[in-house]
């Protein structure tokens, strides 16, 4: 007979906090054979974009061992954990974030280890007959259930991200939060952070990474290699607020007796003054007759025309201009151009 305790054989294991590499390392060095499923992602990390490679599933190892000898490891390292315990069966650890039953199939057993105190049981009927309270639960209100059991985590996650990113912004408007509350095309459970921000990348996706929480993705074009007190690398990924150089145009028409050139400085200056105080942010509105009064209020301007405003990468001006949620202005003084 086959001796079991003494047999290798392959384990499924789940290491806890994103650990997979430690597991790794800590069963080599025990002599056994693991292996953790890697694929390479593009990060960003001093300012240059790199290739590195990373645990594809975050928290699978596979380790080649003997039960007795997993046993004697697992003393060293708890947060290693069985997903397929000696028996056969699997420990299953379920986080209620709402009130409802989950459904299992026909022929499968269960046990509670640990649950909150409304759990008390779990039922024996086959899934299509399992009942949440008075009323039956088909298959498409339990994906509901969890779609927004996913979203309710997540408004919680941006509610605290807010809050922690604000010392790293300039201003409130420089950022945006966005989830599938705010935008249909974000699927539940993920995040979409926006901003320009006042650190380098590195300081602000610890900022970031200092809010997350399991179950929570962020989407984005930037990523940013951030380690966790375990030493693990964690790639933190937010979308960077794009810059958008504006044209402003006008005429004026400077009092007699009033250098002209100084005149015309002097109106750039308010100019600049008036956008500093005004702060446009991110998906800024901008009307071309704002600064109409920023240019009376310069001595020497007897009447302002013609204000008009665009992209510096558009080819005509217009009364107003729009930015996108991703987008906010930049004024400068050689973009000011002012006709007499």
């Amino acid at each position: 007979a086959m001796d079991k305790k003494n047999t290798k054989v392959w384990f499924t294991m789940r290491a806890t906090y994103r650990r997979e590499l430690k597991a790794k390392k800590l069963m080599e060095e025990a002599g056994e054979e693991c292996f953790v499923p890697m694929r390479y992602r593009t990060v960003e990390k001093g300012g240059r974009k790199l290739r590195c490679l990373s645990p594809a599933i975050h928290g699978l190892v596979f380790v080649h061992a003997t039960w007795e000898r997993m046993s004697q490891v697992k003393l060293k390292a708890p947060w290693l954990q069985y997903i397929i315990e000696e028996d056969g069966t699997a420990k299953i650890e379920f986080e209620a974030v709402i009130s409802g039953i989950i459904k299992v199939n026909a022929g499968e057993t269960f046990t509670i280890v640990s649950a909150p105190n409304e759990i008390t049981g779990i039922s024996d009927e086959d899934a299509e007959q399992i009942a949440a309270g008075s009323e039956r639960e088909s298959d498409m209100d339990f994906r509901i259930r969890f779609r927004n059991s996913k979203s309710q985590n997540a408004r919680a996650t941006r509610n605290a991200n807010i809050a922690n990113l604000l010392p790293f912004v300039d201003d409130m408007s420089y950022l945006k939060i966005i989830d599938c509350k705010t935008d249909e095309t974000i699927s539940p459970g993920t995040l979409l952070i926006i901003a320009k921000h006042n650190t380098t990348d590195e300081e602000f996706a610890k900022a970031i990474f200092n809010t997350a929480v399991d179950g929570v993705a962020y989407s984005g074009d930037t990523t940013v290699i951030v380690q966790d007190s375990e030493g693990q690398d964690v790639p933190i990924t937010w979308k960077k607020a794009q810059e958008v150089p504006v044209d402003i145009s006008a005429t004026i028409k400077v009092r007699t007796g009033y250098y002209q050139n100084t005149v015309i400085a002097n109106v750039k200056d308010k100019i600049l003054e008036y956008i500093e105080k005004r702060i446009y942010g991110l998906e800024s509105k901008i009307y071309a007759t704002e600064f109409i009064v920023p240019m009376l209020e310069t001595d020497g301007v007897e009447a302002v025309t013609e204000v008009q405003v665009k992209r510096t990468s558009d080819s005509a001006f217009s009364d107003s201009l729009s930015l996108t949620r991703e987008q906010f202005p930049a004024f400068a003084f050689e973009r000011i151009s002012l006709n007499v």
